[in-house]
Protein backbone atom coordinates (compact mmCIF):
# COMPACT_ATOMS: atom_id res chain seq x y z
CA UNK A 1 0.00 0.00 0.00
CA UNK A 2 3.24 2.06 0.89
CA UNK A 3 4.55 1.73 -2.49
CA UNK A 4 0.93 2.49 -4.32
CA UNK A 5 0.68 5.33 -2.50
CA UNK A 6 4.17 7.00 -2.91
CA UNK A 7 3.86 6.55 -6.54
CA UNK A 8 0.22 7.85 -6.82
CA UNK A 9 2.05 11.60 -6.78
CA UNK A 10 4.26 10.67 -9.75
CA UNK A 11 1.42 9.35 -11.88
CA UNK A 12 -1.00 12.55 -11.03
CA UNK A 13 1.78 14.64 -11.75
CA UNK A 14 2.20 12.95 -15.77
CA UNK A 15 -1.50 13.07 -16.00
CA UNK A 16 -1.17 16.82 -14.78
CA UNK A 17 1.90 17.42 -17.67
CA UNK A 18 -0.59 15.85 -20.14
CA UNK A 19 -3.65 17.35 -19.81
CA UNK A 20 -1.30 21.00 -19.77
CA UNK A 21 -0.03 20.01 -22.71
CA UNK A 22 -3.26 19.29 -24.65
CA UNK A 23 -4.99 22.30 -23.30
CA UNK A 24 -2.40 24.48 -24.72
CA UNK A 25 -2.40 22.70 -28.47
CA UNK A 26 -6.12 23.52 -28.13
CA UNK A 27 -5.18 26.48 -27.41
CA UNK A 28 -3.14 26.65 -30.56
CA UNK A 29 -5.69 25.80 -32.17
CA UNK A 30 -8.26 27.79 -31.47
CA UNK A 31 -5.79 30.58 -31.96
CA UNK A 32 -5.40 29.48 -35.41
CA UNK A 33 -8.44 28.93 -36.08
CA UNK A 34 -9.61 32.49 -35.22
CA UNK A 35 -6.69 34.20 -37.44
CA UNK A 36 -7.86 32.64 -40.56
CA UNK A 37 -11.70 32.44 -39.64
CA UNK A 38 -13.71 32.30 -42.85
CA UNK A 39 -10.63 32.56 -44.81
CA UNK A 40 -10.02 28.89 -45.37
CA UNK A 41 -7.45 27.15 -46.68
CA UNK A 42 -6.67 25.69 -50.46
CA UNK A 43 -4.87 22.36 -50.16
CA UNK A 44 -3.87 22.65 -53.52
CA UNK A 45 -2.18 25.88 -53.57
CA UNK A 46 -0.37 26.38 -49.97
CA UNK A 47 1.76 24.52 -48.22
CA UNK A 48 1.38 23.52 -44.53
CA UNK A 49 2.73 25.76 -42.71
CA UNK A 50 4.27 23.76 -39.04
CA UNK A 51 3.81 26.14 -35.59
CA UNK A 52 5.86 25.68 -32.51
CA UNK A 53 4.78 26.48 -29.21
CA UNK A 54 6.42 25.91 -25.59
CA UNK A 55 4.48 24.84 -22.65
CA UNK A 56 5.38 25.06 -19.13
CA UNK A 57 8.34 23.21 -18.70
CA UNK A 58 10.05 24.74 -21.98
CA UNK A 59 9.46 21.63 -24.22
CA UNK A 60 8.63 22.84 -27.56
CA UNK A 61 5.10 21.95 -28.90
CA UNK A 62 4.98 21.15 -32.84
CA UNK A 63 1.85 21.88 -34.39
CA UNK A 64 0.18 20.95 -38.14
CA UNK A 65 -2.63 23.17 -39.28
CA UNK A 66 -5.44 20.30 -40.81
CA UNK A 67 -6.99 22.17 -43.84
CA UNK A 68 -10.29 22.85 -42.44
CA UNK A 69 -12.50 25.43 -44.61
CA UNK A 70 -15.00 27.48 -41.88
CA UNK A 71 -18.24 27.22 -44.25
CA UNK A 72 -21.53 27.64 -43.99
CA UNK A 73 -23.83 24.51 -45.54
CA UNK A 74 -26.12 25.61 -47.86
CA UNK A 75 -28.57 23.13 -49.87
CA UNK A 76 -27.85 22.76 -53.58
CA UNK A 77 -30.28 24.51 -55.41
CA UNK A 78 -31.36 25.30 -58.92
CA UNK A 79 -32.86 28.07 -60.10
CA UNK A 80 -36.56 27.27 -61.27
CA UNK A 81 -36.76 26.64 -65.65
CA UNK A 82 -38.22 29.27 -67.59
CA UNK A 83 -41.07 28.75 -68.66
CA UNK A 84 -40.90 28.22 -72.65
CA UNK A 85 -42.19 30.78 -75.09
CA UNK A 86 -44.83 30.14 -77.67
CA UNK A 87 -42.10 29.38 -80.48
CA UNK A 88 -39.84 27.10 -78.60
CA UNK A 89 -43.14 25.07 -77.39
CA UNK A 90 -44.15 24.77 -81.17
CA UNK A 91 -40.52 23.66 -82.13
CA UNK A 92 -40.79 20.75 -79.86
CA UNK A 93 -44.30 19.88 -81.24
CA UNK A 94 -45.19 17.33 -84.06
CA UNK A 95 -46.33 19.87 -86.39
CA UNK A 96 -43.21 22.21 -86.58
CA UNK A 97 -41.59 18.29 -87.39
CA UNK A 98 -44.07 17.81 -90.33
CA UNK A 99 -43.08 21.65 -91.56
CA UNK A 100 -39.72 21.55 -91.61
CA UNK A 101 -39.57 18.45 -93.78
CA UNK A 102 -41.52 19.97 -96.53
CA UNK A 103 -39.05 23.15 -96.01
CA UNK A 104 -36.49 20.70 -96.81
CA UNK A 105 -38.11 18.95 -99.72
CA UNK A 106 -39.64 21.52 -101.15
CA UNK A 107 -36.31 23.00 -101.65
CA UNK A 108 -35.13 19.54 -103.17
CA UNK A 109 -37.44 19.41 -106.32
CA UNK A 110 -35.06 20.27 -109.43
CA UNK A 111 -36.37 23.06 -111.06
CA UNK A 112 -35.78 23.69 -114.96
CA UNK A 113 -34.66 26.84 -116.92
CA UNK A 114 -38.14 27.74 -117.49
CA UNK A 115 -39.01 27.71 -113.89
CA UNK A 116 -40.92 24.74 -114.00
CA UNK A 117 -40.12 21.42 -112.43
CA UNK A 118 -38.73 18.25 -113.84
CA UNK A 119 -40.92 15.51 -113.44
CA UNK A 120 -39.74 13.70 -116.41
CA UNK A 121 -36.81 12.05 -114.15
CA UNK A 122 -36.93 9.35 -112.30
CA UNK A 123 -35.15 11.46 -109.58
CA UNK A 124 -37.44 14.74 -110.59
CA UNK A 125 -40.23 12.55 -109.82
CA UNK A 126 -39.17 11.26 -106.90
CA UNK A 127 -38.81 14.79 -105.26
CA UNK A 128 -41.57 15.80 -106.00
CA UNK A 129 -43.40 12.77 -104.24
CA UNK A 130 -41.85 13.51 -101.34
CA UNK A 131 -42.61 17.54 -101.38
CA UNK A 132 -46.57 16.33 -102.32
CA UNK A 133 -46.69 13.81 -99.10
CA UNK A 134 -45.57 16.46 -97.03
CA UNK A 135 -47.87 18.64 -97.64
CA UNK A 136 -51.07 16.32 -97.40
CA UNK A 137 -49.04 15.43 -93.72
CA UNK A 138 -48.84 19.58 -93.40
CA UNK A 139 -52.44 19.65 -93.95
CA UNK A 140 -53.83 17.23 -91.62
CA UNK A 141 -51.54 18.31 -88.41
CA UNK A 142 -53.05 21.72 -89.46
CA UNK A 143 -56.35 20.63 -90.08
CA UNK A 144 -56.72 22.89 -93.59
CA UNK A 145 -60.32 22.49 -94.75
CA UNK A 146 -60.23 20.89 -98.03
CA UNK A 147 -62.47 21.23 -100.43
CA UNK A 148 -65.00 18.04 -101.23
CA UNK A 149 -63.74 15.16 -103.54
CA UNK A 150 -66.41 13.62 -104.66
CA UNK A 151 -65.96 14.16 -107.74
CA UNK A 152 -63.35 11.64 -107.81
CA UNK A 153 -66.47 8.72 -107.90
CA UNK A 154 -67.07 9.96 -111.52
CA UNK A 155 -63.33 8.70 -112.75
CA UNK A 156 -62.72 5.35 -114.64
CA UNK A 157 -61.41 3.07 -112.54
CA UNK A 158 -58.09 3.37 -113.76
CA UNK A 159 -58.26 6.59 -112.35
CA UNK A 160 -59.63 5.18 -109.35
CA UNK A 161 -56.78 3.13 -108.42
CA UNK A 162 -54.49 6.18 -107.83
CA UNK A 163 -56.73 7.76 -105.57
CA UNK A 164 -57.19 6.66 -101.74
CA UNK A 165 -60.55 6.66 -100.39
CA UNK A 166 -60.71 9.76 -97.32
CA UNK A 167 -57.18 11.04 -98.90
CA UNK A 168 -56.09 13.87 -100.35
CA UNK A 169 -53.56 11.76 -102.63
CA UNK A 170 -51.85 14.61 -104.71
CA UNK A 171 -50.18 12.87 -107.71
CA UNK A 172 -47.26 14.33 -109.77
CA UNK A 173 -48.90 12.91 -112.75
CA UNK A 174 -52.26 16.62 -111.99
CA UNK A 175 -48.86 19.08 -110.99
CA UNK A 176 -47.55 18.15 -114.59
CA UNK A 177 -50.49 18.62 -116.48
CA UNK A 178 -51.31 21.97 -114.28
CA UNK A 179 -47.59 23.39 -115.52
CA UNK A 180 -47.25 21.94 -118.77
CA UNK A 181 -50.51 23.81 -119.86
CA UNK A 182 -50.95 21.37 -122.24
CA UNK A 183 -54.89 21.63 -124.13
CA UNK A 184 -55.32 18.47 -124.87
CA UNK A 185 -54.75 15.02 -124.02
CA UNK A 186 -54.12 11.74 -125.79
CA UNK A 187 -55.26 8.43 -123.48
CA UNK A 188 -55.22 4.93 -125.35
CA UNK A 189 -55.31 6.20 -128.88
CA UNK A 190 -58.17 8.66 -128.13
CA UNK A 191 -57.99 12.81 -127.73
CA UNK A 192 -59.58 14.75 -125.19
CA UNK A 193 -59.27 18.53 -125.64
CA UNK A 194 -59.35 20.50 -122.39
CA UNK A 195 -62.12 23.35 -121.67
CA UNK A 196 -60.84 26.70 -120.78
CA UNK A 197 -61.71 26.40 -117.29
CA UNK A 198 -59.56 23.27 -117.04
CA UNK A 199 -56.79 25.47 -118.39
CA UNK A 200 -57.43 28.19 -116.27
CA UNK A 201 -58.13 25.86 -113.04
CA UNK A 202 -54.44 24.10 -114.16
CA UNK A 203 -52.81 27.67 -114.12
CA UNK A 204 -54.05 28.29 -110.38
CA UNK A 205 -53.04 24.96 -109.05
CA UNK A 206 -49.51 25.46 -110.51
CA UNK A 207 -49.35 28.78 -109.04
CA UNK A 208 -51.09 27.63 -105.22
CA UNK A 209 -48.56 25.06 -105.65
CA UNK A 210 -45.21 27.10 -106.34
CA UNK A 211 -46.83 29.71 -103.64
CA UNK A 212 -47.34 27.21 -100.91
CA UNK A 213 -43.52 26.05 -101.70
CA UNK A 214 -42.32 29.60 -100.99
CA UNK A 215 -44.39 30.67 -98.15
CA UNK A 216 -43.59 26.78 -96.29
CA UNK A 217 -39.81 28.14 -97.13
CA UNK A 218 -39.98 31.60 -95.69
CA UNK A 219 -42.12 30.74 -92.19
CA UNK A 220 -39.46 27.85 -91.84
CA UNK A 221 -36.59 30.77 -92.26
CA UNK A 222 -38.37 32.87 -90.41
CA UNK A 223 -38.84 30.72 -87.19
CA UNK A 224 -34.76 28.87 -87.39
CA UNK A 225 -33.84 33.17 -87.41
CA UNK A 226 -35.86 33.93 -84.29
CA UNK A 227 -34.49 31.14 -82.58
CA UNK A 228 -30.84 32.23 -83.27
CA UNK A 229 -31.77 35.64 -81.74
Amino acid sequence: EDEQDSEDPQINAQEIEHENNISESASVLTLYLSQNDGQGIDSTSEKENTSEEENSSGDKLHFTPVNFVHKVGYRASTAPARPLTDLEEFRRSNEFLIMENAAINGSQLIQRSDNKFDLDSTEGQKSCRKFLLQLERLCEAFKVPCTSRKYRTKFSQAYKVLYKEGSLCYLTEILDSAQEGFPYLWVNGEKYVFSKDVLTAGQNLFQSFCKTKHVIRNIYNRMCEENVH
